[in-house]
């Protein structure tokens, strides 16, 4: 609450006063930087986000689910970054598998879920054709 009092008030100071003070902050700060080993990165395979093209929440939501039900998957999510972007941001977290494995096993999953669905509407049609055909003679 007291920064809306104070928002006017700090809005007035000119940039040029207060900027050359904060160089010395901003080298202490970058001083950390230099002590980073970055040859020793190691980057963690358990968690990565995943963007797909042209995809919505059909296959972002299917996945998601499926993604759910695998027992070495910690964390599953979605986002699209903005509505009128045909783009689906989906981020998994394994146990330590490698996310892009569990990915890939996922979809897999899908497609065998996908297939049965249509095998089963198949032979439902199939059946409501025979009993149709025979029960009208």
């Amino acid at each position: 609450m007291m920064v809306l009092f104070f928002m006017p008030l700090l809005a007035s100071i000119p940039a040029w006063p207060v900027g050359p003070r904060l160089i010395p902050v901003d080298v202490l700060m970058m001083r950390s930087v230099g002590e980073i080993d970055w040859d020793d990165m190691k980057q963690d395979r358990s968690a990565s986000t995943f963007s797909l093209a042209d995809e919505d929440h059909t296959l972002a939501n299917s996945l998601r689910f499926t993604l759910n039900q695998d027992p070495r998957v910690t964390v599953c999510g979605y986002s699209i970054p903005h509505p009128s972007e045909a783009r689906v941001n989906i981020r998994v977290q394994t146990t330590g598998d490698p996310a892009n494995e569990v990915l890939k096993d996922s979809c897999q999953d899908l497609m065998m879920i996908c297939q049965h669905v249509r095998s089963t509407f198949d032979q439902a049609v199939a059946d409501f054709k025979n009993n149709k055909g025979s029960g009208s003679e």
